[in-house]
């Protein structure tokens, strides 16, 4: 969960400390998984997507509570997957059916949505051809074949839903391998990794919203009190999806 959280003393995550009280009435739940790039594991998107669902499926008594969901950077490629999956499902009693149409709104930052420069990444399998992991990069690089018809699908069947995209203005440092703590950090040339045309679903703006944010790829997720300009941004769009979600949350069941 380092991911969200912020760089203070108390080292909060805003998902769970920040909205718990700003938000009391949504239940807030959180996925985790392990994608660092040094695992000599052979997870896909698809295999990250199936264990995201079944999350789901475990904790959610009633298939027509509205879902908010919250993601960053590949976290976005996975939703998105995921509700492809769904709609292309015919059978109105399974679980992925009844996810998207409860699907009501998504904050997405720095989601890569056409693909990222992975140059930085590459260099932690570099000199192991058949490493797992460089599948998952190939399909990542900036206009893969993957994501493209991805998010083809993906803003087709989002137009009934709102999207705020929240995308990164600073860039971030290159991965660098430090040999005295023998680990990989940021601490190299500053580089794009996501720009703000790969950010953007370029959607209309009465479907996607799209606030920029003065912190680079990492730090575009870490806010470090309830006072945070992104983090106000992202309460407001919150609280407009709760109030105006569950009558039309129950409309699409009932049509």
């Amino acid at each position: 969960m380092h991911t969200w959280k912020g760089r203070g003393n108390l080292s909060r995550m805003w998902l769970r400390h920040f909205l718990s009280k700003d938000l009391p009435h949504c239940r807030t739940m959180i996925y985790g998984y392990d994608s660092k790039i040094s695992l000599h594991a052979f997870n896909t998107t698809m295999d990250y997507a199936r264990e995201l669902i079944e999350e789901i499926r475990k904790v959610r008594n009633s298939s027509e509570r509205p879902l908010f969901f919250i993601t960053h950077s590949y976290g976005g490629i996975l939703l998105a997957h995921c509700l492809v999956k769904a709609v292309q499902i015919r059978e109105d009693s399974d679980p992925m059916v009844s996810l998207y149409k409860a699907t009501y709104g998504i904050l997405q930052f720095a989601t890569p949505n056409k693909g990222m420069a992975i140059d930085d990444m590459k260099q932690i399998t570099e000199g192991e051809e058949n490493h797992p992991r460089n599948d998952l990069l190939r399909d990542l690089k900036l206009n893969s074949s993957p994501l493209i018809q991805q998010l083809d699908a993906f803003k087709n069947l989002i137009k009934d839903r709102k999207v705020v995209s929240f995308y990164e203005t600073r860039q971030t440092r290159r991965l660098e391998w430090d040999n005295d703590r023998q680990c990989w950090r940021r601490a190299g040339d500053y580089f794009t990794p996501a720009n703000t045309d790969t950010s953007l679903l370029q959607l209309p703006d009465s479907i996607e919203e799209k606030i920029p944010v003065h912190a680079d790829h990492s730090r575009i997720v870490k806010f470090d009190g309830q006072s945070n300009a992104t983090y106000r941004s992202a309460l407001a769009k919150l609280r407009q999806f709760e109030q105006d979600a569950p009558s039309v949350i129950s409309a699409r069941f009932r049509m």
